[in-house]
């Protein structure tokens, strides 16, 4: 098995580098522009992988509601160049998606026969690239995951801004109206290391199990870290974000299991805090 990853660099890029080993092929966007054809055909017929995982995206939910041809190139168009190679290789191919390929109004988690309905740019462009592949790929898994949090990446995830925020000024802002499935990378990138080896191609919902508010979420990592300091619970709408965001995106899924995200919170406190270890805290959330 070679298993060419594309977006290594990346936060879970970085991590399926990791859990696949040797068998893995790190492909940084110094190598390999998706967006371009002749790269993509190029490099991924030299490289001849067996599976080929497309972890770059372009995410920044506000920035893809400024610059959507740029989200639609990238998390959309690309996924045809690479369906084209990968069929011509005979290689399966694996896309990551994203709950906000959901609108958050049927208020339980969604599972993988839910009807996506996108509310943004950045969820509309990852709902068309999975378009794309049904319709181009021979041999495809579509992986959606949720709220990543954990390893290391180019942009901070909500942990990380939460983190640094309370730290720097004692306080945060947080929508008490907006329910996610916080999920840890390393959990993600084992699970679809499982899945790729051991199970039929399709759509799987790929997120640490449970949901939370996002103001829950925050005062849970404010105990597990001992953080001091004050979050604030606010709407949705208070905080004058530029994309709408579904008020609950939490993943379910009919097909795995992963593991609670309150477990998943404190294996990566002991793993990234070592000389701290987090409190052993009961939370009926």
């Amino acid at each position: 098995m070679k298993v060419a990853i594309i977006g290594a660099t990346g936060r879970l890029g970085k991590e399926l580098v990791n859990v696949f080993g040797t068998n893995s092929i790190p492909v940084t966007h110094e190598m390999l522009d998706i967006t371009n054809p002749r790269s993509v055909e190029s490099v991924l017929m030299k490289l001849n992988p067996t599976i080929v995982i497309n972890a770059a995206v372009y995410h920044p939910t506000d920035l893809c509601e400024l610059h959507p041809d740029r989200a639609f190139l990238v998390n959309t168009v690309a996924l045809k160049y690479l369906a084209d190679v990968c069929n011509r290789l005979d290689a399966t191919l694996v896309f990551i998606s994203t709950d906000y390929v959901f609108d958050g109004e049927k208020g339980t988690p969604y599972l993988e026969d839910d009807r996506p309905n996108p509310i943004n740019i950045y969820g509309l462009s990852k709902f068309m690239g999975e378009r794309i592949i049904c319709q181009y790929a021979g041999r495809y898994y579509i992986i959606r995951t949720s709220a990543i949090f954990g390893g290391e990446g180019k942009h901070k995830t909500l942990v990380d801004k939460v983190v640094a925020q309370l730290r720097d000024k004692g306080y945060i802002r947080m929508a008490r109206d907006v329910v996610i499935s916080p999920t840890y990378v390393n959990d993600v990138a084992n699970m679809i290391k499982d899945i790729v080896s051991n199970m039929e191609p399709g759509l799987f919902h790929c997120a640490n199990s449970g949901y939370v508010s996002c103001y829950e979420f925050t005062k849970h990592l404010m105990e597990v870290l001992d953080i001091k300091g004050e979050v604030v619970p606010v709407e949705l709408t208070e905080l004058n974000l530029i994309a709408r965001r579904p008020k609950f995106s939490a993943l379910g899924s009919n097909k795995i299991r992963m593991p609670d995200w309150r477990d998943a919170i404190h294996r990566w406190v002991n793993s990234t805090y070592s000389e701290e270890p987090c409190r052993e805290i009961s939370h009926p959330l």
